[in-house]
């Protein structure tokens, strides 16, 4: 009982918060500081939501998040793969970073002209210019992980014949996950 009782009383204070700003709102409007030109009344405010819902806000909120999935979830294949193939290669590590070191500072919208040209103008270019901001964050996070992965952990694993794979998929991936998960926060 005494959770719910705080879960209620957090609800009740934030509501209360709300129902203050609310009143400052209507006021600040009533007392003329101000103008209701600049700002809608609180009706106003609500019936615009209302309208704005009818007239295909959802079905765009839908199509635009339905765009973020698609691109994060390709993102994170993409940059958790090329992260542990570096990650775990020197000599693929030393193969990409200058071509990678390259890539990653080049803003997604400078690609754009070139992607309307291959992808064309929908969702796939969306999702395509959405990739190429949000793969570097998942892709240096997997390869930081790995790459300081605790060699002792790996050789624990040699010790009790673990085979590379999975070495890989019970110690270097457990470990590197903290680190692929920043970069999909950040992606």
């Amino acid at each position: 009982m005494g959770q719910f009782r705080a879960a209620a009383i957090a609800v009740g204070k934030g509501a209360a918060g709300f129902a203050v700003v609310i009143g400052l709102w209507e006021l600040a409007l009533a007392l003329g500081i101000v103008k209701r030109q600049a700002a809608p009344t609180i009706g106003q405010f609500f019936a615009g939501v209302g309208t704005a819902l009818n007239q295909g806000a959802i079905s765009a909120t839908r199509s635009t998040l339905y765009a973020w999935a698609v691109t994060l979830v390709i993102s994170v294949a993409i940059g958790v793969f090329i992260g542990l193939l570096t990650g775990l290669s020197p000599w693929l590590d030393a193969l990409t970073s200058v071509v990678f070191d390259f890539l990653r500072p080049l803003p997604p919208i400078a690609l754009l002209p070139a992607v309307v040209l291959v992808a064309g103008v929908g969702r796939t270019l969306e999702i395509v210019v959405g990739i190429t901001a949000a793969v570097w964050p998942v892709l240096l996070g997997a390869h930081y992980g790995v790459t300081h992965t605790d060699p002792r952990l790996i050789d624990t694993g040699r010790s009790m014949q673990l085979g590379r794979i999975r070495i890989i998929g019970r110690i270097v991936l457990p470990s590197a996950l903290p680190s692929i998960m920043t970069g999909v926060r950040l992606a």
